[in-house]
């Protein structure tokens, strides 16, 4: 088990070894002292590093072409400016982030939320350029002045946010409501309802490329305002 220096022989242990190298042990568990309001889930080292470098190689490779536009192409609600980020779609990678979003959404955060999954959409990616930001939005619902409420304008009910790379400065992902503000790392998953209590946003990148992959579910029995799917949704 151990070579002539005393580490565990054929080191790194990957993940799906932990179990048979050291069997006698209970699941590794982090411990923060800092609290996180109620709703939000984070799971660091979700994705290996690897899987998330490949995603980020072939995302930069469609750059460019028809699976990238910018701006405000999306029909996301969003409040005050418009966002400043690529999307890049996922279809053509080699890497099926469509079968992980849903392993995230089924047998992840469904079960955190005790929510069933009715759809999810397709991933994206977001990559964001030096000063690229997406102010303060929900994802879900938009702000009714005249009504001071928020409404339900797209039928999403839990979004989730996995983070892709590190080598950037700024770019921290902000719940102003909770006053909770970070900067991601490399494999973080991050899930919230959509709603706008979770208030989000991306701040602006000061240098580098941020790269992130994120989708959103509707669960069952919840409100509906359409009587489709989006297009881009994959029932379950």
């Amino acid at each position: 088990m151990f070579d002539k220096d005393g580490y565990i022989a054929n080191r790194p242990i990957r993940p799906e070894h932990w179990k048979t190298v050291i069997p006698d042990m209970p699941a590794g568990l982090i411990v923060t002292s800092n609290s996180v309001p109620p709703g939000l889930f984070f799971a660091q080292n979700f994705l290996a590093p690897d899987i998330c470098n490949q995603i980020v190689s072939e995302s930069a490779a469609q750059l460019g072409g028809q699976n990238a536009s910018s701006g405000d192409a999306s029909d996301a609600p969003r409040m005050a400016v418009p966002r400043k980020l690529d999307v890049i779609g996922t279809q053509s990678l080699q890497f099926n982030v469509n079968d992980l979003a849903r392993h995230i959404f089924m047998n992840v955060v469904g079960p955190q939320f005790g929510k069933q999954i009715d759809s999810f959409e397709s991933p994206e990616v977001l990559r964001y350029k030096d000063g690229g930001e997406y102010p303060v939005h929900a994802d879900a619902d938009i702000w009714s002045a005249e009504e001071q409420a928020w409404k339900r304008a797209v039928d999403r009910d839990l979004s989730i946010h996995l983070y892709l790379n590190e080598d950037y400065e700024g770019g921290e992902i902000d719940f102003p409501n909770f006053g909770l503000k970070l900067k991601p790392q490399r494999g973080l998953l991050i899930a919230f309802p959509s709603d706008g209590r979770y208030l989000h946003a991306a701040r602006p990148v000061t240098a580098g490329l941020r790269y992130a992959l994120v989708s959103y579910a509707a669960v069952k029995g919840s409100q509906r305002v359409n009587s489709e799917l989006r297009p881009n949704a994959t029932q379950v």
